[in-house]
């Protein structure tokens, strides 16, 4: 089968572009990251930073929340089915200010905790959320952005 035609065809050449458009748009779907999978982690990041209320026997509350985090990944990778470029170095920036973030309200959880103010914990456990959300969220805005820059 030959791929080009011996005479140039304009109005096909309009439907393999709108063909394009469209597949580029389906791709961009499948790229985007659900609300699941944000809420999800979000969850999954709150809880970690709510560890210190458990006492001297965390490890395995850290762990279930690693496994976790590691299962939404792959669910997250099957469902895509494609693997969306990065979102550069702001992306990268985030993803660092997120981390330190969330190990700054951990040990602001586990100050609260030593001082015997556990009802406080909440305040950084909703703080250590809204957070990770809204990085989160900035991330996979910057990952369609850089998805939409491939042409």
């Amino acid at each position: 089968m030959e791929t080009h035609s011996a005479t140039p065809e304009p109005q096909r050449a309009s439907e393999l572009l709108a063909d394009l458009e469209g597949d580029r748009a389906a791709l961009a779907q499948r790229a985007a990251t659900p609300t699941w999978y944000l809420a999800s982690v979000t969850a999954l990041i709150a809880a970690y930073v709510a560890v210190p209320l458990l006492g001297e026997d965390r490890t395995p509350a850290v762990t279930m929340i690693g496994g976790a985090l590691i299962v939404l990944a792959v669910f997250l990778q099957r469902r895509r089915l494609v693997r969306p470029r990065g979102a550069g170095v702001a992306g990268a920036g985030l993803l660092v200010a997120l981390l330190a973030a969330v190990l700054l309200l951990l040990s602001v959880s586990f100050g609260l905790v030593a001082g015997g103010l556990h009802a406080w914990v909440a305040l950084p456990v909703l703080a250590a959320g809204a957070v990770a959300y809204a990085v989160l969220r900035r991330s996979d805005t910057l990952s369609r952005q850089a998805l939409d820059r491939v042409r």
